[in-house]
């Protein structure tokens, strides 16, 4: 690494500069340097004996009155952050309470980029003979472990020539516009050159993604760039295919966290030097650096899964409409279900609202039926969940040789293992959460990993009666192979697709009709498009509603109107849903049923209001943590001592609302004990000041006990 890093001596006057280190420390730190340097440099500094990465914020006037170390080691490689990249990382530092120099740290690559002047790619093929001559011509990273490496990145390169070399008139050509498509894409289309939020509210199979690719052409035919944004990397197969078809291989770069480091660098250094107009990808993607971004597109924008709920905690929705803000361009949000906060300010003018009612190919909506399970009967000697109805109806659809979904949110075989003599239950040690059953033998932790084989007899009392409780999809895949043993299954959950390569096969398999039956978690509820899917059923609806969590109602919506949705999405097919539900009156059915979203989000808008909830107050998560619980108790009379402190002292702190201490859901997760705060406030920032008040001070704070800040929670468990 070092022929490649020059170390700098002192030519000539020092120069100071303010640097955010990749540290976990809520200030900036200054360094000198002997030459100028852009704002944005990335750079590496000596911190407490070793070399951290750093971005320059700031250059000082004049020397500080305190001694400074050398910054040493400079990439001379390394492209520099552009200044609407360092605002937006200051914006998300100054929100989300998270030192800058950590969210600085998310825009480095994982790898350096090395590329030689005379050629960035070579224009033959590689094959075995000449692979040992193209290697003075490819572009390199360095990093590589093995002479393999090197191998693949040839090997890759002429992948990519194949693909650059199809004729521009072998791309799809854009599909003509429904009558409502015509009118939001010509109404957005008005408003493409300054920023502005747009929600997009269309019925699942609406052609929303029509809409992106032809104002994504709009843009792209500027010179200016695109990013476009899914919930989950179970979504980037289908649409990078499709964005390719249409623009090009040479024309998209994907980043994700699938995505080997290899091919997350060249992505990052193609926007960065605007090689590639288009940037697919999930949350991640938000950092990286553009040079001339005209539009964000969020597809999915209420999914919970653009929200990152550990280490820095920032929600990807949130930061992309700042960011599009920042680069003064058009931030497009779609959804079939918008989060009620997003729809509550389309619905108060704060966004630009766009709504498309009817599904593209004019087909009617799935016909929606409740079973209530209180009443419903097994199938023959099946379990309870396994219904007569939904038998028949599997049979119904495979006998026209169209494609069933059956949908789950629980994986494995079952929740929990109980004895029957003394009602004992097999718990995480880790983690205060029963262990999952999975394959029949493995009883698995989904929060920390822990796993150990099934025990023969009770830790409590030696009974030989354990009992497998509840229902996961392994369980029900067991169950619909028993009684269609001549149909091909696949299972779309965390244990079966773990990366981008069984994803793309398990869409493969479906989109080929090698498969009849899909079996999934809420993996297979998003946006995924697949022409033979006829019927889905599921399985346990009740599955959310109990949580203890303001939001649980809308997730269930949410959850059955996508999964819903995948359902007879072409016009010569007539999609059917089964929800089978112990709570067949509950309002979410009701409006589910009545594809009514409207009607559901104004109740429970109304609701929130009564207790204010967001959208109609600010709200943070302050979680205490540690590995002593006698800690976690002494940390909140700290934390609860310095709040009531505060508010007396401070005028602008009596309006907050602070609630707790209270026991986490999960109390105890990897070995950590949990307290939570909810906090509260009807202003902007004023929950963030106040959390950098309380934590100024740390004397009096037990050892070993973290106390972190979720700005806008979304999983309080």
């Amino acid at each position: 690494m070092e022929n490649d890093l020059i170390v700098r001596q002192n030519l000539s006057e020092p120069q100071y500069y303010e640097i955010g280190v990749n540290a976990p420390i809520p200030k900036t730190f200054t360094y000198h340097f002997a030459d100028d340097l852009e704002l944005g440099t990335m750079v590496q500094a000596p911190f407490s004996g070793r070399k951290i990465q750093g971005v320059i914020l700031k250059k000082l006037p004049e020397k500080p009155d305190y001694k400074t170390k050398p910054l040493e080691l400079i990439d001379e490689l390394a492209t520099t952050l552009n200044v609407n990249a360092l605002k937006w990382a200051k914006w998300l530092s100054d929100y989300y309470s998270h030192p800058i120099g950590q969210v600085l740290s998310m825009f480095f690559p994982p790898l350096k980029y090395k590329q030689k002047k005379t050629e960035a790619v070579p224009k033959k093929i590689a094959t075995k003979k000449n692979k040992s001559k193209l290697m003075d011509e490819v572009p390199y990273l360095e990093g590589s472990e093995s002479f393999n490496d090197l191998l693949n990145v040839i090997d890759q390169t002429k992948s990519d020539l194949d693909l650059k070399s199809k004729k521009s008139d072998q791309l799809e050509v854009d599909l003509k516009f429904s009558k409502e498509q015509q009118i939001v894409f010509d109404n957005i289309s008005t408003h493409l050159n300054a920023f502005n939020v747009h929600l997009i509210h269309g019925v699942t199979g609406s052609g929303k993604t029509e809409i992106y690719l032809q104002l994504i052409k709009k843009i792209i035919s500027e010179n200016k760039q695109a990013l476009v944004l899914v919930p989950e990397i179970s979504l980037t197969p289908q649409l990078e295919q499709r964005f390719k078809k249409r623009f090009g291989e040479d024309k998209v770069a994907v980043i994700h966290s699938q995505v080997s480091p290899r091919k997350r660098t060249e992505s990052w250094y193609d926007i960065s030097l605007e090689n590639k107009p288009i940037l697919i990808g999930a949350r991640s993607a938000l950092f990286s650096n553009f040079k001339n971004l005209g539009i964000v597109v969020l597809d999915e924008e209420h999914d919970s899964s653009f929200k990152q709920d550990e280490k820095f905690k920032y929600h990807g929705r949130d930061a992309a409409t700042v960011l599009a803000q920042i680069w003064n361009c058009p931030i497009i949000l779609g959804s079939a279900t918008p989060s009620l906060e997003t729809w509550n300010k389309a619905k108060t003018d704060k966004y630009l609202f766009h709504e498309l009612k009817q599904r593209v190919f004019e087909q009617n909506p799935p016909e929606i039926t409740l079973l209530n399970l209180k009443d419903a009967k097994p199938y023959k000697d099946q379990p309870f969940w396994y219904t007569e109805d939904l038998h028949f109806k599997i049979k119904e659809h495979l006998d026209k040789n169209q494609q069933v979904a059956l949908f789950l949110n629980r994986r494995g075989i079952a929740q929990t293992i109980q004895c029957i003599d003394c009602g004992h239950q097999i718990k995480c040690p880790n983690c205060d959460i029963t262990l999952t059953l999975h394959h029949h033998t493995d009883c698995v932790c989904h929060y920390c990993g822990y796993f150990e084989k099934i025990k023969t007899k009770c830790p409590d009392c030696s009974s030989d009666k354990l009992l497998a409780l509840g229902l996961g999809t392994e369980k029900v895949e067991e169950v619909v192979q028993f009684n269609f043993p001549d149909k091909v299954i696949v299972r779309a959950d965390r244990d079966t697709i773990d990366n981008r390569n069984e994803m793309q096969e398990f869409i493969d398999m479906v989109e080929s009709e090698r498969a009849q039956i899909l079996i999934g978690t809420q993996m297979i509820s998003k946006g995924l498009d697949f022409p033979k899917l006829s019927f889905v059923g599921v399985l346990l609806a009740d599955v959310g509603l109990n949580i203890p969590d303001f939001r649980s109602n809308e997730r269930v919506f949410q959850l059955i109107s996508q999964v819903s949705g995948r359902a007879g999405r072409r016009k010569d097919l007539k999609g059917e849903v089964l929800i089978q539900t112990y709570n067949p009156e509950h309002s979410v059915f009701k409006h589910a049923i009545a594809h009514d979203y409207e009607t559901f989000a104004n109740e429970e808008l109304e609701e929130r209001q009564i207790f204010g909830y967001p959208p109609f107050s600010r709200l943070a998560s302050l979680r205490v943590q540690s590995p002593d619980k006698m800690n976690v108790n002494l940390a909140c009379q700290w934390v609860t001592q310095k709040s009531e402190q505060l508010k007396k002292s401070v005028k602008d702190y009596e309006s907050l609302e602070i609630l707790g201490p209270m026991p986490a859901p999960i109390q105890k997760i990897k070995n950590q004990f949990r307290n939570l705060f909810l906090i509260k406030s009807n202003q902007n920032l004023l929950i963030q000041k106040f959390y950098q008040q309380i934590m100024h001070s740390q004397e009096g704070l037990p050892a070993k006990t973290k106390i972190s800040l979720d700005v806008d929670p979304i999983n309080m468990l």
